[in-house]
Parts: C-alpha cells; sequence; structure tokens
C-alpha cells in the first residue's frame, strides 16, 4: 500500500497506470493497515517499554566493564566510545571477528564519529542479554594497549636512545 502526494498531472498519470493495470491491494492487506493505524500509540508504547529494557541492559553490561555509552530514550541506538587505543573502523572489525556482533563505526558518520561506535538495541530482552554476555566475556580483550612496534627498530641492534646513553 503507498500514499502519492503530488500535483495533479503526476497524480492523474499515476491514478491511470494503476487502474490501467489493475493493481489493487488485497482486503486482508487494507484491514491490517487499518489496524496498525487504528492501533498505533499502543504499538508504539509497547515497542518503547521492550526498547528501554533491553537499553538497560545493554548499558548496564557497558558500564560493568567501564564503556561509556550514551542514548536517546526514544533512539534504538547507543553510542560507545571506543576503548583502548584503536580507530573506530578497527575496534568494529575486532569485535566482529571474535564476538560476531557488527557494530557500526563511527566514522562512517563523518569526521565527528571517530572514537565512537553506534550498537543498535536488539528488539528483544533475551536478544540483549547475549549480546551483554558476549561483549562483558570479551571486554578485556578491547581494554588492552595494542603494542605498536617501531620498523626502525630491529631485533639485537640498539635504537638511538641507547646508543646515546651507551656514549
Amino acid at each position: 500500500m503507498a500514499v502519492i502526494v503530488g500535483n495533479r498531472e503526476a497524480l492523474t498519470a499515476v491514478n491511470f497506470l494503476v487502474q490501467a493495470s489493475r493493481l489493487r491491494p488485497l482486503a486482508r492487506t487494507v484491514r491490517v493497515a487499518l489496524s496498525v493505524l487504528e492501533n498505533a500509540e499502543s504499538l508504539m508504547a509497547e515497542r518503547m517499554e521492550r526498547l528501554a529494557a533491553s537499553r538497560n541492559i545493554l548499558v548496564e553490561a557497558l558500564t560493568e566493564v567501564g564503556w561509556t555509552s550514551r542514548a536517546a530514550p526514544t533512539v534504538p541506538f547507543l553510542w560507545v566510545a571506543v576503548p583502548g587505543m584503536v580507530g573506530s573502523e578497527g575496534f568494529s572489525r575486532r569485535l566482529l571477528r571474535r564476538t560476531g556482533l557488527k557494530i557500526s563505526p563511527g566514522s562512517i558518520f563523518g569526521v565527528r564519529g571517530e572514537g565512537f561506535v553506534r550498537i543498535a538495541i536488539p528488539p528483544s530482552e533475551s536478544m540483549a542479554k547475549i549480546v551483554a554476555e558476549r561483549l562483558r566475556s570479551h571486554a578485556r580483550l578491547y581494554q588492552r594497549r595494542i603494542p605498536r612496534r617501531n620498523p626502525l627498530r630491529r631485533r639485537g641492534r640498539p635504537d638511538s636512545s641507547e646508543m646515546k646513553d651507551a656514549g
């Protein structure tokens, strides 16, 4: 089912095409659409309650492992500051490889998103508990500093700071 808004000529052309092709929504589809529209407030309230419960589970788990998160009460996402010395894309890749959780790196939302990741809030509490448990069990891996190798330093040879101390 669709709603079309536009000028008179465009609507007339669309109406002609629909009538010529005999495309009509099924009566059952119309009944479902009317039911959804009539019960929209209660359906939305129920969905918001489920999202709030899932959000609380995730925020509790993230706080427990020491990660900082922010969420608006009406948005189905959490923004989490990336822990450690990794960028948002590297963090997202590591989390996917090790936990199977797919999150969005903040860098895809622009320059100001770097340093954050966006986690979609699961639609059910049971799914949120699974996500929280995976985050808890693998959080220690993301709080370690990733060792950076100095490409100029070779094994067995002192670097320049060690040579100054010796001389």
